[in-house]
């Protein structure tokens, strides 16, 4: 996929896709898009281009509410602090009206202040045209005014810059930006390569402008890992045996559940699923919404006004938070005369039912698309029990050979904190979930290994992903046209069962070796 940036009427026109190629995608300098760099390297003030002495091999989680760098170092990702402390930044930039360029920590902080040209979650807008029916939800609880483009795409308005509009891209440029300069403030090495994650279900567009938002961050290649597969690396250094294993990302924004096969040196993604509506902002949202109607409305408090709207945002984050280690809060409020609310665990868990709910179904799709189901989990030691009374080799062979169940559910994302997510989950699956990587840092974690893959770093581990599977299964049937598509029709289940011919399938796995190998000239 290459895209360029085009300026338009004195505007900005969105990124477009141009051509598409194989895997991740490197993407030409045009001077469009130089344009836009400057743009928005002028309104920062850090310096771009330190002096460096090495090259840093990157991954970066651009997550909704937080980001994330990590950096590959003796063959193994370390996460890169922020100079302001802690190992997330949250995915926030703020525009002061003397010019000044807030990022991170102070931006978010600077919301209450100046809630209009305070612009968090912009990646539930990246990509996306402005009568999208998810554009005009999410901007009822966002206090900045998001409007169309003159290519209809969602745009920021923001009166301290050039024609009064931003593109999201530019706003998560401006996170990249920051993230890099960690890495060169850390490390003490530059920085022109990434490996940056998308959710699993973003569109061409959405891509695209993940790109672009790398490339106006100064990156001269930007490859891009799908969220679940990323969040796979990094726990799959300590997976040893063969295994089925559940991801379950539930994020600020988006939700993403990946049923993969993990072991000796390889993840092979089987099927996914999600919802990509649905993540941590949600809840926040479902307590905002409560303690306006059940608090503030009828002390007569104007919960339209953008700053009360904004410290609403903060207040019901900060909450959600400490009830992942609380039983209840004491939520102070500012406005109606300084009153307090009392909002406990359980009475959350209750708001947020319907969240709860919105997550099965994704679970039982994917599990669908693997040809597992989410109770076979329960079956392994049934399962188990058979191959030891197997009458002869050939049946205990089969029923080894069968898919395994799911035997993991591995947590990733800040929001799978919430002890309501991990008890859902083992009511759904009989497992309980795994969190031995720290949910927040493990896609960066496991962007950054694929960028020490690719760079040549890293060796003994190999990504399959669903079209890979799908064209192996191609090749074993002696069909033409394999594709990457992961429905049921070209469903890698059954693949599995399907590897008659040897001389072929080596063939496909070569190709597709060949086609990884590719990737690392080309990084």
């Amino acid at each position: 996929m290459y895209l360029g940036v085009g300026i338009s009427g004195g505007g900005l026109t969105r990124p477009t896709r141009t051509s598409l190629g194989f895997g991740w995608y490197a993407v030409p300098k045009r001077s469009a898009e130089r344009s836009l760099k400057a743009r928005t390297s002028s309104m920062l003030s850090e310096d771009r281009n330190p002096s460096a002495r090495s090259e840093a091999v990157v991954g970066i989680d651009l997550g909704t509410t937080n980001s994330v760098v990590a950096v590959v170092e003796g063959g193994a990702p370390a996460v890169v602090p922020d100079a302001e402390g802690g190992n997330t930044v949250p995915s926030v930039v703020a525009f002061c009206p003397n010019g000044e360029v807030l990022v991170g920590e102070k931006a978010r902080r600077y919301a209450v202040l100046g809630p209009k040209h305070t612009f968090h979650s912009v990646k539930r807008f990246i990509g996306r045209t402005i009568d999208a029916p998810t554009v005009r939800e999410d901007q009822a609880r966002v206090a900045y005014d998001v409007v169309g483009a003159e290519d209809d795409a969602a745009a920021l308005r923001c009166d301290t810059v050039d024609g009064g509009l931003l593109y999201p891209e530019e706003v998560s440029g401006m996170v990249v930006s920051r993230l890099l300069d960690n890495v060169r403030a850390s490390r003490g090495a530059d920085v022109s390569k990434a490996v940056i994650s998308v959710p699993a279900y973003f569109d061409e567009e959405q891509k695209a402008a993940t790109m672009a938002a790398g490339r106006i961050a100064g990156l001269e290649t930007v490859r891009l890992i799908r969220e679940p597969i990323a969040a796979a690396l990094a726990y799959g250094l300590d997976l040893k045996e063969d295994r089925t294993v559940m991801v379950f990302d539930l994020g600020g924004g988006t939700f993403d559940v990946s049923i993969l096969e993990v072991g000796a040196g390889v993840v092979e993604v089987l099927a996914t699923g999600g919802d990509s509506h649905l993540g941590g902002d949600d809840w926040d949202a479902a307590i905002a919404d409560w303690i306006a109607s059940e608090h503030l409305k009828p002390a007569g408090v104007d919960t339209n006004d953008p700053r009360i709207k904004a410290n609403l945002r903060s207040i019901a984050e900060d909450a959600k938070v400490q009830l992942s280690s609380l039983q209840k809060v004491v939520i102070r409020m500012p406005v109606g005369g300084g009153m307090q609310v009392v909002l406990t665990r359980g009475h959350m868990e209750k708001l947020t039912a319907h969240l709860f709910r919105r997550c099965q179904q994704p679970m039982e799709y994917a599990c669908w698309q693997a040809g597992l189901d989410l109770g076979d989990a329960r079956d392994e030691a049934e399962r188990l029990k058979e191959i030891r009374k197997a009458k002869s080799k050939r049946q205990a062979s089969k029923l080894k050979n069968r898919r395994m169940p799911v035997s993991e559910v591995l947590l990733v994302g800040g929001a799978t904190r919430m002890p309501g997510i991990k008890r859902f989950i083992e009511n759904v699956t009989g497992i309980k979930p795994r969190d031995t990587v720290d949910p927040d840092e493990a896609v960066a974690a496991g962007a950054a290994v694929q960028a020490g893959i690719l760079d040549g770093q890293i060796t003994g581990l190999y990504i399959m992903d669903v079209w890979q599977a799908s064209l192996m299964r191609a090749f074993a049937n002696k069909q033409q046209g394999g594709g990457p598509s992961d429905t049921a029709e070209t469903n890698p289940a059954d693949s599995a069962a399907s590897k008659e011919d040897d001389e072929d399938m080596n063939t496909s796995i070569e190709t597709i070796r060949q086609r990884a190998a590719e990737q690392r000239d080309n990084f």
